[in-house]
């Protein structure tokens, strides 16, 4: 049996996580015998991710919290490089590093790195310990994955220098999912060779119907279902937060009131500890202020990704500014349009033919959104089978890539991984 250790996103209190992680799992189960995930996450919670990852079949180990216990952690594997039996006194660390040591291979699985962002006398301290984790697996002689990620815009010198150090160097192969994302790479000098393509492994995940959807979805039955996600990513890049709420309540009062819709708002990161990252209490509260009976939120805390994915297949249509909320309609043709901050949202699109159903946060306004909402809704019933049509060549891209992954793992590992017959899809 194959050991693959999974660094990054969670499974709990979040939505993009089991995106990434379940639709990657499911296209490496594909390609390989045998396999046994572990999954190695930062969580509010460690208790609700053990339970999260045991309902999935994978085993969880926290990753060390905070900059000095990265620090530690490097230092740590780099002693152990040298002196394998060296005693590790933070127990958190101890764990970690024992997870990678079993590992077979070790994938960083985070759907996004490497964005520039503050500069200051901190980036040296914070883009040089984004990437740590390659230089522990590394130091403890593991092949390295980074799967389906996008990168950039990549600016800023020390971005630039940690993205080629850590990627460049440590990194075996490096899978990006958008274009954008391979020239950012390729401008900083790191070899093509390495570098691979495929959409996001969400894709692949699969939704999952359930008393708890079927609940949510009898409260928002009488009248048709639109979803509206929301994001504390994007409202932190408004020059005013409030300017965002004023327009996703804006839209959600035209659409329960002038359209007689139910408005179902849609969180995808939670955080039950820091309101400034919780999705959940933003669309609770935009909830809360319109006060419509219309208007209702997700609670998705009790809720798995498949669940979450079930609920947003039964929308006639989502606007979001979530990127896996929108790759959730897209994989379940649902026609949505997306407000964005990222290259990462066009590039998506486009492998749709959809690239106009997207719109930059710097160029919206009221009367923008709900004029584009008018005719996405007005076109769904023409947008369903284009999608329809595309997803077949953006799920076998994932599998494609997926077989030539797992063809490199059978050469670092040929005693530990054995391939499956490539499947017909």
């Amino acid at each position: 049996m194959s050991r693959i250790l999974i660094i990054g996103p969670r499974l709990s209190f979040h939505f993009g996580g089991p995106s990434v992680v379940l639709g990657m799992i499911r296209a490496l189960n594909e390609q390989v015998r045998g396999c046994h995930f572990t999954l190695a996450c930062s969580a509010p919670d460690n208790e609700k991710e053990r339970v999260a990852t045991a309902q999935h079949g994978l085993g969880f180990v926290p990753l060390p919290a905070g900059r000095a216990a990265k620090v530690s952690t490097l230092a740590s594997a780099l002693l152990m490089r040298f002196v394998p039996k060296v005693i590790v006194a933070s127990p958190s660390v101890r764990c970690f590093l024992r997870a990678v040591r079993d590992a077979d291979i070790v994938v960083v699985a985070r759907a996004i790195g490497y964005i520039d962002g503050r500069g200051g006398l901190g980036a040296p301290v914070r883009y040089g310990l984004q990437g740590y984790e390659f230089g522990v697996a590394k130091l403890l002689r593991k092949p390295t994955v980074q799967y389906t990620s996008d990168f950039g815009p990549l600016r800023q010198r020390w971005n630039r220098f940690f993205a080629k150090f850590w990627l460049g160097r440590f990194a075996d192969v490096i899978v990006c999912r958008s274009l954008e994302s391979r020239r950012w790479l390729t401008d900083v000098g790191i070899s093509s060779g390495k570098l691979m393509d495929a959409p996001d492994t969400g894709f692949l995940m699969e939704a999952a119907h359930s008393q708890a959807t079927e609940k949510v979805l009898a409260n928002c039955a009488g009248a048709p279902l639109v979803g509206v996600g929301v994001s504390f990513q994007i409202r932190r890049r408004f020059n005013e937060s409030a300017r965002y709420d004023s327009l996703v309540k804006a839209l959600i009062r035209h659409l329960a009131n002038d359209r007689g819709f139910h408005v179902l708002v849609i969180p995808n990161e939670t955080h039950p500890k820091h309101e400034q990252v919780d999705d959940l209490r933003l669309a609770a509260r935009i909830a809360k202020d319109l006060g419509h009976s219309r208007v209702s939120f997700l609670d998705t805390t009790a809720m798995s990704g498949p669940e979450v994915k079930a609920v947003i297949r039964n929308c006639e249509v989502v606007v979001s500014s979530r990127y896996h909320t929108l790759l959730a309609c897209l994989s379940t043709g649902v026609p949505c349009l997306g407000l964005g901050w990222h290259h990462k949202y066009g590039e998506m699109f486009r492998m749709f033919g959809m690239q106009q159903w997207t719109l930059d946060h710097t160029q919206c306004d009221e009367a923008t959104l709900i004029e584009m909402f008018g005719r996405l809704w007005n076109e769904r019933q023409h947008l369903r089978p284009v999608i329809a049509r595309h997803l077949p060549a953006v799920e076998q891209a994932i599998r494609a890539t997926a077989r030539a992954v797992s063809v490199k793992m059978t050469a670092w590992i040929p005693d530990r991984i054995q391939l499956l017959q490539a499947p017909n899809h």
